[in-house]
This record gives structure tokens, sequence and C-alpha cells, in this order.
């Protein structure tokens, strides 16, 4: 009884394509975040290393503005704030993309 249910609804092939496209799409989300946090780890630690004042200054105040500040204001303030600039930037690129091999728009 089970075996059918599996085999023909959950496990069907475009749902299991669905899932390996998610899971590839999550697996490059987490790999291009990882690489942008640590490139910016090095640019924040070596300015708040650095002789000049003003960048030392500049990177102790990014870090106490993020270390001090809960993650759910962080994420209020990215959605609130600014979620109408994100919306704008992403529709232009996928415009720009769709448009680049496409002749439709």
């Amino acid at each position: 009884m089970f075996e059918h249910f599996f085999s023909t609804q959950l496990l069907a092939p475009e749902y299991l394509d669905w899932i390996w496209q998610g899971l590839l799409i999550t697996i490059w989300i987490s790999f291009c975040a990882i690489v942008v946090s640590t490139l910016l780890g090095f640019v924040v630690v070596a300015a708040r290393d650095s002789h000049t004042a003003f960048l030392r200054w500049l990177a102790i105040s990014y870090i106490s503005l993020f270390r001090n500040t809960p993650l759910l204001i962080q994420f209020f303030f990215w959605v609130l704030c600014c979620w109408n600039d994100i919306t704008r930037i992403s529709y232009a690129m996928a415009k720009y993309t769709t448009s680049a091999g496409n002749s439709r728009y």
C-alpha cells in the first residue's frame, strides 16, 4: 500500500527533479555565502589591524553594530527597510538575464 503511494505520488520523477534542483540551489547559496563572509571577515580583520585610524574605526564600528544587534532585529531591518531596493535589484537582474538570451522583452 505505501509502496504504491511512494512510487507514484511522493517520489514521482518530476518531484525528484524539484528536490534535486532545490538541493543544488541550497548548496550553491551556502557555498557563496561562506566564500563572501570569509572574504568579508578577512577584510574587516585587516582593517581592524590597520594603522589607519579611519579604517580601524570603521571596522570596529561594523563589528560592534553587527555583534551587538540581535539577528531578529537585523532581519526586520533588511526585510522592512530594504525590501523595495532588494526586489528592484532582483527584478532588474532577472529582466537583464532573461532579455539577454530571449527576445520577448
